[in-house]
């Protein structure tokens, strides 16, 4: 486990690595739906991809929702052994959050969290 889901950090502990480089991305418009898809990679020293993934962001008019799926058509080298691979998105929009945010479960639930706030227990 990362920790990163149970908030139990350490300084240093969980220094995220790349997975990879920035490729291109193509985009789907029909009247249905918008699709984004952006293909990211490594590439050796003759030009092959030794490492590569896929981020597909859909919208859908009848959802009120943006669907985000990744695809990892590779593991990154193995640097160290127990490592673990997870998305980390960033998003560019500065808006107050009031400490509130969101993380998935794994895609079974999205679990609310509040900074520095846990309902058990007073920190």
């Amino acid at each position: 486990m990362s920790g990163h889901y149970i908030f139990r950090q350490r300084d240093g502990q969980y220094e995220s690595t790349p997975y990879s480089e920035y490729i291109n991305t193509t985009v789907y418009n029909d009247t249905s739906h918008q699709r984004f898809s952006s293909q990211f990679g490594k590439r050796d020293a003759n030009g092959k991809l030794t490492e590569e993934a896929w981020v597909t962001i859909e919208l859908d008019p009848d959802y009120p929702v943006v669907k985000v799926e990744v695809d990892l058509k590779s593991l990154p080298e193995l640097k160290m052994s127990g490592y673990e691979v997870v998305v980390d998105f960033h998003d560019m929009v500065c808006y107050d959050t009031k400490n509130e945010f969101y993380t998935d479960s794994n895609g079974l639930e999205m679990q609310k969290r509040v900074l520095n706030h846990r309902p058990t227990w007073d920190i």
